[in-house]
């Protein structure tokens, strides 16, 4: 009787160790849920004048899911092919020694610029000359710019990149990145990826609330000069008033007609805006469409949903950092280096920092 009784005690608290090991387990999901550790999800907000320009308005909040999927620990020791190699200053204590010119191996460094022009329209216009001494600066510091092919290879494991590699993007699409960006990146045999409000092209440069966009024609020649076109959205590049606070358009329901869009309304629009933009793009420039850069730099995880049941595959975010083998596709960091003040100097140690995570 002893024995039995010794046993049925031993199983109670068997169980109830078990028990508080499956409630311990839930408890850190629901914890890990709520505080957003998932990748990308520190939203970046801009600050403009002007909702149609880089940067417009102020993003209310201060963290989001952006990315669906958790980003794994980088293990930066561990052994195989994925390894990562960060060699900030070669030789140096708490870096491996690599060979000299090589700063970083197996990542990628995104950075973005948004106006090029000769005229200073805002705190994210930099001049052609210095877009120029900004790419003579990364070659002069052994950084390779790497394709968009290449690229979305590193991010599917397949493909090898280069040491110190950097990815060049664009957003918002303005004219002057044909008629400026094209001519310089196609003298430096550089590859840059745009991401194009698409519902803006054609529109002319009066147009109320703009600074003029590519054409068709335009985007269609920079498709063909070996230039990659993406998604900025097709016409969700704005900000409303949302209880007092400015939110991205793509990012909350909005007020239409005297009310508030329903839930069902709300995803009805930004599904339609995102596969708008990809079959527009697909059509005019018979090329996949599967990348779609966050205006404001970081959508919700509604949104990010939304936009991979769409058909985007990866999602850039300005949130900084570098893109190793572990990197979510659906939360892409990027650092913005477009600024008027940035010297070309301070671009690359931007570059760099950015590179030891």
């Amino acid at each position: 009787m002893k024995a039995r009784h010794f046993l049925l005690a031993a199983a109670a608290l068997f169980g109830g160790i078990c028990t508080l090991g499956l409630w311990l387990d839930q408890r850190a999901i629901l914890t890990e849920t709520r505080t957003g550790a998932v990748a990308g999800t520190t939203p970046v907000p801009e600050n403009s004048s002007n909702p149609g320009a880089p940067g417009a308005g102020t993003v209310a909040g201060t963290s989001s899911s952006a990315g669906v999927h958790r980003t794994p620990h980088d293990p930066m020791n561990d052994a195989g092919p994925n390894k990562v190699h960060l060699g900030y200053r070669p030789g140096s204590a708490g870096y491996d020694a690599l060979p000299p010119g090589v700063y970083y191996q197996n990542r990628v460094v995104v950075v973005t610029f948004h106006d090029i022009s000769p005229s200073f329209r805002s705190r994210y216009t930099i001049t052609p000359a210095q877009f120029e001494a900004d790419l003579d600066a990364m070659e002069h510091a052994h950084l390779n710019v790497i394709t968009n092919r290449q690229f979305i290879g590193f991010l599917q494991h397949r493909a090898h990149i280069p040491d110190n590699a950097v990815l060049l993007t664009f957003d918002d699409g303005y004219s002057d990145m044909y008629q400026y960006a094209l001519p310089i990146l196609r003298a430096h045999h550089m590859e840059g990826t745009f991401f194009v409000i698409v519902g803006k092209a054609d529109q002319p440069a009066d147009h109320a609330g703009n600074l003029g966009y590519m054409t068709w024609a335009q985007l269609e020649a920079m498709h063909r000069a070996g230039m990659e076109i993406q998604s900025h959205t097709y016409n969700s590049h704005y900000l409303v008033n949302v209880n007092g606070h400015l939110v991205a358009a793509f990012n909350t329901p909005i007020p239409v007609n005297g009310h508030m869009e329903t839930r069902r309304e709300y995803l009805t629009r930004i599904q339609g805006d995102f596969l708008k933009a990809r079959e527009e793009l697909e059509q005019h420039l018979g090329a996949p469409c599967t990348q779609l850069a966050w205006p404001y730099g970081w959508g919700t995880l509604t949104a990010t949903h939304t936009a991979l049941s769409a058909g985007y595959r990866y999602l850039y975010t300005t949130t900084p950092g570098p893109v190793t083998p572990w990197t979510a596709p659906d939360a892409i960091p990027r650092i913005d280096i477009g600024y008027d003040t940035t010297t070309p100097a301070e671009a690359v140690k931007d570059i760099l920092d950015t590179a030891r995570g």
